[in-house]
């Protein structure tokens, strides 16, 4: 997957609680869960690579944007 502009929630620290409004996470068919969270924002050329042939990406959204 590529993704060119990605904005979910806010990061604001590798704490528990890091991700207060919500986040993504990725996990691989036959893989071992590797936990984590991606939240805030990104640009430039992002890319998630995998090596099987399917992904669960789930979406948990806290508080939805003004924006």
């Amino acid at each position: 997957m590529t993704f060119d502009t990605f904005t979910v929630g806010r990061f604001l620290s590798f704490t528990n609680e890091g991700c207060p409004d919500g986040f993504m996470t990725i996990r691989e068919e036959g893989r071992p869960a590797t936990g984590g969270q991606w939240c805030g924002s990104a640009w430039g050329y992002t890319v998630y690579y995998s090596e099987t042939h399917s992904i669960n990406l789930t979406l948990f959204l806290a508080r939805l944007s003004e924006q």
